[in-house]
C-alpha cells in the first residue's frame, strides 16, 4: 500500500488492489486470518467533472465521426447517462413524432418511468442521417458494441475527442499525486444542467431529467408531465447555440392535443390537463 501511495496512485486505485488482493487471500487461504481485512479503505479527493462551455461544445461537435456526434448530442441535449446513450435501440427513437423514449438505467428499479425527450436541432439532423435499423438494432451499433465489452473503450475514445479538440481534460489534485480526470462524457450532463439553470428550468423538471431520484423528491417527480420535459430540452437546445429553437406549427400542436388527449381517463385527467397546459 505504502508502494503504490508512492508512486502517487489515487485512493480508489488503492482501495481496488486492496481488495483484490483481499479476495485472492480468502480464496487461496480460507482457514486462515485475513490481514488484508486490517488495511482501512483510503479516502479520496474528489474532483468533479466541469460542464463543457457552448465554445468547446461546438468545437468537439466540429470534429465528430457520425456515431459520436449522435453520442455527444444525446449526452449534452437529452442528458443522457453514457449507459443509456451508448445502447439505444432504434425501437426508443421515433423520428415522425420527434420523441425518444428511454427508461433511465439508474432510475430504473426506484421508479421505472419512462421518459419522452423530444429529438431537437442538431439531433434531429444527427439522427437522421443515420441508417436506420430494425427496431432492436442499436442506434449507434460500434459505440453499443464497444460500451458493453467495456465502457473504457468508449470513453478513451470520448477523452481523445475532447484533447483532440484543445480541451484540458486533467486537473491537479490538491494532495498531489495523479492527475484527475475533470471533463468526460458526464460533462455533456453537467452541460444540460448548466443550460436548464441558465434557461430558468424549474428544478423538479431538471432533477426529473437527471435522474437526481432522493426518495423524498420521487413523489415530486411523478407529477413532472411530459411537456414541461419536452420544454425543458428545447430550453437546452435554446441555450446551447443561442438562438430560439423556432416555435413549432398549428398542425404539430394540433397533433400533440391530439395525442395526449387520447391518453386521458377518469383517472389521470388531471395529469393530462396539466400536461395540455404546459403545451405552448
Amino acid at each position: 500500500v505504502r508502494h503504490l501511495e508512492g508512486e502517487g496512485r489515487t485512493a480508489n486505485t488503492t482501495n481496488k488492489y486492496v481488495g483484490l488482493l483481499r479476495q485472492v487471500w480468502s480464496a487461496i487461504l480460507p482457514e486462515l486470518p485475513n490481514p488484508w481485512n486490517k488495511i482501512e479503505r483510503r479516502k479520496g479527493e474528489a474532483v468533479s467533472r466541469r460542464p463543457l462551455t457552448k465554445e468547446e461544445l461546438a468545437t468537439v461537435l466540429g470534429s465528430c465521426d457520425d456515431e459520436l456526434r449522435v453520442l455527444v448530442l444525446l449526452g449534452a441535449l437529452l442528458a443522457l447517462r453514457l449507459g443509456d446513450a451508448c445502447t439505444l435501440r432504434w425501437s426508443a427513437v421515433d423520428l415522425q413524432r420527434g420523441i425518444i423514449q428511454v427508461i433511465p438505467r439508474k432510475t430504473r428499479s426506484r421508479t421505472g418511468r419512462t421518459l419522452a425527450l423530444p429529438i431537437v436541432g442538431a439531433l434531429k439532423n444527427a439522427l437522421e442521417k443515420r441508417e436506420r435499423g430494425k427496431p432492436g438494432d442499436y442506434v449507434l451499433p460500434r459505440v453499443a458494441t464497444d460500451y458493453l465489452r467495456h465502457p473504457t473503450y468508449v470513453t478513451d475514445r470520448l477523452q481523445k475527442l475532447f484533447t483532440d479538440a484543445g480541451i484540458e481534460t486533467l486537473a491537479d489534485r490538491e494532495r498531489g499525486g495523479r492527475r484527475a480526470v475533470s471533463v468526460g462524457f458526464h460533462s455533456l450532463r453537467h452541460f444540460a444542467a448548466t443550460m436548464m439553470m441558465e434557461g430558468n428550468v424549474p428544478q423538479a423538471v431538471a432533477q426529473a431529467m437527471l435522474g437526481h431520484a432522493s426518495p423524498a423528491l420521487l413523489a415530486t417527480y411523478q407529477h413532472v408531465g411530459a411537456g414541461q420535459i419536452q420544454s425543458a430540452v428545447k430550453q437546452i437546445a435554446a441555450q446551447a447555440d443561442g438562438t430560439a429553437t423556432g416555435s413549432e406549427s398549428d398542425a404539430d400542436k394540433l397533433a400533440m392535443f391530439r395525442k395526449l388527449a387520447e391518453t386521458m381517463t377518469a383517472k389521470n385527467w388531471r395529469a393530462v390537463k396539466a400536461e395540455l397546459l404546459a403545451i405552448e
